[in-house]
């Protein structure tokens, strides 16, 4: 898996001709995995630009995810299905489960109710959800298989009926929302973490009223060390996960963010005082992980357990892809 990858979704996803050209651009420069799904409603201008890279399919790495619309057994085949089409390949090589919950596809605006029959239609479903991954994966079609933005309660369950357990755990990971209880427990079950939003996620941004790449503290490390704000918010990320998941239109900002993936010029001190910033921040937490499902906007009890989950950590190594 490819240690900077190009995220392709989310706000202002990466589509029709700007987004086939940022894609395009991307694989040019150098960058060797897409992220992608169902849900970014892109998946032909994804394949436009792989075509057009010259790239053999072998030579980069494709992100695949199963909207939460697609949750069950056959769901998953039939999306599957749906996307390899579409992309016009034979296999992937990651494929997630986009979201734990079940969403209907009508369903756009989110409050504890429909939270509460999400989960509950989500738990009746886990079980042959991953199956169908299970299956995938054993068939070849699929090299690796995992989740994103799941909790800890989620992956426990999934490892409690797996044959085969997930390989990755995707989260939202910057130095103003680090995911650090989530990201160590993954360590612990050697399953990699891969973090997107690597600058701050726009919920934190909009709760907060501050871009994690206008912290003081990051800009006094970007001085120290000649890079911009976001090649530290870059390297904090490679330093603390498995995996970083970017995206942008503007070419300059694609090639200043796979520059910041060479030499390590940030110090563990400087990663530590990065760390210490995010205890300031916690508590606007991103609103969409703010339902009770989601143990991410509360998993520490009191200050005390806070702090000591906020300790600066080491490097993850992606083990089994």
């Amino acid at each position: 898996m490819p240690r900077v990858m190009l995220g392709t979704g989310g706000y202002e996803g990466l589509s029709g001709r700007a987004g086939r050209a940022a894609i395009l651009a991307a694989l040019k420069m150098g960058y060797r995995g897409i992220d992608t799904s169902e849900m970014n409603r892109n998946l032909t201008d994804v394949r436009w630009a792989c075509t057009r890279s010259g790239l053999a399919r072998e030579d980069y790495f494709l992100v695949v995810k199963i909207p939460p619309w697609s949750h069950g057994h056959d769901g998953v085949l039939q999306s599957f299905r749906r996307q390899t089409s579409q992309l016009a390949v034979d296999y992937v090589d990651l494929l997630l489960i986009q979201w734990p919950h079940v969403w209907s596809l009508e369903q756009r605006d989110w409050g504890p109710e429909q939270w509460s029959r999400a989960s509950q239609t989500k738990a009746s479903l886990r079980g042959e959800t991953w199956r169908a991954m299970e299956e995938l994966f054993n068939s070849g079609r699929a090299r690796a298989i995992g989740v994103s933005n799941h909790t800890i309660e989620d992956m426990e369950a999934i490892l409690q009926g797996c044959v085969v357990a997930p390989m990755v755990m995707q989260g939202e990971s910057h130095p103003h929302w680090p995911n650090r209880s989530v990201r160590d427990w993954c360590r612990k079950q050697s399953i990699a973490f891969q973090g997107y939003a690597p600058f701050g996620g726009q919920e934190t941004e909009r709760n907060s009223g501050h871009r994690a790449v206008d912290d003081p503290t990051v800009l006094s490390v970007a001085e120290k060390h000649q890079l911009t704000p976001f090649q530290v918010c870059m390297q904090w990320n490679q330093a603390r996960n498995s995996s970083t998941v970017v995206k942008s239109k503007n070419s300059g900002h694609l090639r200043e963010n796979l520059a910041a993936c060479g030499e390590m010029r940030c110090t563990a001190t400087d990663l530590g005082r990065i760390d210490e910033r995010a205890k300031e921040f916690l508590k606007y937490g991103p609103c969409y992980w703010g339902h009770n499902d989601m143990d991410y906007l509360h998993p520490w009890k009191d200050e005390e357990k806070m702090w000591d989950a906020m300790l600066p950590g080491g490097q993850e190594v992606c083990g089994r892809i």
